[in-house]
């Protein structure tokens, strides 16, 4: 047996020592059970107005209750001559042992365990709170398969004191953001970069930044230089890659603002995949590594083949590729996939050829003069994206009519994506189109068509990934739409979340001019219900909402709030009668949810 802190926490082993501290696993005698007691180390806080700043930052830590946070119990108070953290025992093993005990995690189960780290750090977050210090080592998954985050804070009080060295640094370096690196002023987005180095080494098995030197290391990071994540693990689907390049941006502004946001998008991904929630699917992780992984990469190649095969259906060919190449990354070889491959890839030559033989066509009749003009001018027109109904050139073209003139055929619009046949499965390329030919079409010696607009490059980024995207009342893609060629004018984009029953439909119109084209990507972002919170009426009470009164009088309706996010957001409820305080508590608002709070 050992010391005793605060008169009821006894030690009875060392269980581990870091850079920052020592833990010890003890009991407390008043409650009869296992404590873990974390104590500083000596020189880290040897001035009084440190241990002042760290009793009151651990009183912050202590009101964050989360089932993924590891409970604070008790602390000191600033006039201890030691500075420690009495918190919950979590009898298990860490993240950092797991991951070295079977190497990486199919993509799609990383985003889970990442999630779930995720949806802690918003906790904190939306309390502000940041943790400074993500990595495997403070993460400990417990016998019954609950991950715990620790250590929440402990980094920014001692940063906050710059208590190290002259020169060192806080933290792992292999988690660290390029800001931390920088000594630039930090915030919840600088977690959320840590948060996508996690995810990167649990899908990939390798540190997104390694080097021969500290020097070198430290410049990898604060340049954010990475290995693409494709060339370690093959078949990375593209949708989860757009999300961890975003949550590992170099610069703050370019990444998700919250661990909220990139969580929801992870889940987003994963929930379309058919996963249920971290808390019903990590369990089984745990419990089994290597039967849950070849279990979830049957449910991941059976769900991106059914929507390969919708893709093919609708005529999106470049999709339903690469929803096939990320089944055969899950299952090499895979029959059903690799038909579904050919399929796409067939589709693609026929209407390639389709493209040809329309042209001869064309010209045969004598709507274009020589086949070589219709054959250089149909690949900027036609898309390949798009089905061809057979039998008609009439299904091909739209027909415009002007006074005095006869029909002549105006091609459509191309599309924004233009796969390859050859190319390989979870690669799309796009390439610049060029504008249609100025140069009238022969008219037969009638009046001459109206030149054809040049067409405009547009990006479309919406949020999260797995928002539907249609432009003008049709379907272009998913996430983000790069290469989009449209004519200068009015459009209207349409997004839809298949898999979201909080969400709701958005409809943004935007104007093109050739004369202004856009210098960055159109972004936009799925809506949300409103959240409703219902507070039971008082005689003569006032309701405040984060101080802004809401509601008055003998009155039980509904409170709206627009949502943002799907949630939830904490937001404090202050309850007055006759001007006196009631009762103050804090209420948990989700998009399209009710809540419900009493007054009393």
């Amino acid at each position: 047996m050992g010391d005793i802190f605060l008169g009821r926490y006894e030690v009875q082993q060392e269980v581990g020592r870091g850079g920052m501290a020592v833990v010890y696993c003890g009991v407390d005698h008043v409650l009869g059970r296992l404590v873990a007691i974390k104590v500083l180390h000596p020189h880290l806080l040897m001035k009084e107005e440190a241990r002042v700043r760290f009793a009151r930052e651990a009183q912050v830590i202590a009101r964050l209750k989360h089932p993924g946070i590891v409970e604070v119990y008790d602390f000191p108070g600033a006039d201890s001559d030691r500075s420690f953290i009495v918190t919950e025992f979590v009898d298990g093993e860490s993240l950092d042992t797991f991951i070295k005990r079977g190497k990486w995690l199919p993509p799609e189960v990383a985003a889970l365990v990442t999630s779930a780290v995720g949806d802690a750090l918003a906790h904190a977050h939306e309390r502000g709170v940041i943790h400074r210090d993500v990595k495997p080592e403070n993460l400990m998954v417990r016998g019954d398969g609950v991950m715990k985050l620790m250590d929440f804070g402990i980094a920014h009080v001692i940063d906050m004191e710059h208590l190290t060295m002259t020169g060192a640094i806080l933290g792992s370096p292999a988690h660290m953001s390029p800001e931390q690196i920088d000594g630039r002023a930090l915030d919840a987005r600088t977690d959320v970069f840590s948060l996508g180095t996690l995810f990167y080494l649990l899908a990939t098995g390798e540190y997104p930044f390694k080097a021969d030197t500290p020097t070198a290391l430290l410049r990898l990071i604060a340049e954010a230089r990475f290995p693409d994540p494709r060339s370690i693990r093959s078949g990375f689907p593209d949708d989860l890659l757009a999300i961890l390049l975003k949550m590992m941006a170099k610069e703050p502004d370019d990444r998700y603002a919250t661990a909220r946001e990139s969580t929801d998008a992870l889940l987003a991904i994963t929930g379309s995949l058919g996963f249920g929630p971290p808390s019903v699917e990590l369990p089984r992780l745990f419990a089994d590594r290597n039967a849950y992984c070849e279990e979830a990469l049957r449910r991941v190649a059976a769900s991106r083949l059914a929507r390969a095969r919708e893709h093919i259906r609708l005529g999106q060919q470049a999709l339903a590729m690469r929803e096939a190449g990320a089944a055969l990354a899950c299952i090499p070889d895979d029959p059903q996939a690799i038909e579904v491959l050919k399929q796409a890839r067939r589709s693609v030559r026929r209407r390639s050829f389709s493209r040809w033989s329309l042209a001869i066509l064309l010209a045969s009749l004598g709507l274009i003069g020589t086949i070589g003009l219709g054959v250089a001018l149909w690949p900027s027109g036609m898309p390949i994206d798009e089905p061809v109904p057979s039998g008609a050139v009439a299904a091909a073209v739209e027909t415009r009519e002007e006074p005095g003139a006869k029909a002549v055929p105006a091609l459509r619009r191309p599309l924004a994506q233009d796969p390859s046949p050859d190319a390989p499965p979870d690669v799309v390329r796009t390439r610049e189109r060029q504008a249609p030919r100025s140069a009238d079409l022969p008219t037969g010696g009638k009046s001459p068509s109206r030149p054809v607009a040049a067409l405009l490059p547009v990006t479309i980024q919406a949020h999260p990934p797995a928002v539907q995207i249609e432009v003008d009342g049709r379907a272009v893609g998913e996430g983000k739409v790069e290469g989009l060629m449209l004519p200068p004018g009015r459009h209207v984009v349409h997004l839809s979340h298949p898999s979201c029953d909080v969400c709701r439909d958005v409809r943004q119109v935007f104007v093109l001019d050739s004369a202004m084209p856009m210098k960055g990507p159109l972004r936009l972002s799925i809506g949300y219900q409103d959240a409703t919170l219902v507070v039971p009426a008082i005689a003569g009470g006032q309701v405040f909402v984060n101080d802004e009164e809401r509601s008055r009088g003998p009155s039980t309706q509904p409170l709206k709030f627009p949502m943002t996010t799907p949630g939830p957001i904490s937001v404090k409820v202050r309850i007055e009668a006759d001007g006196q305080e009631l009762r103050t508590l804090r209420a948990n608002l989700s998009a399209g949810r009710t809540t419900t709070i009493g007054a009393d």
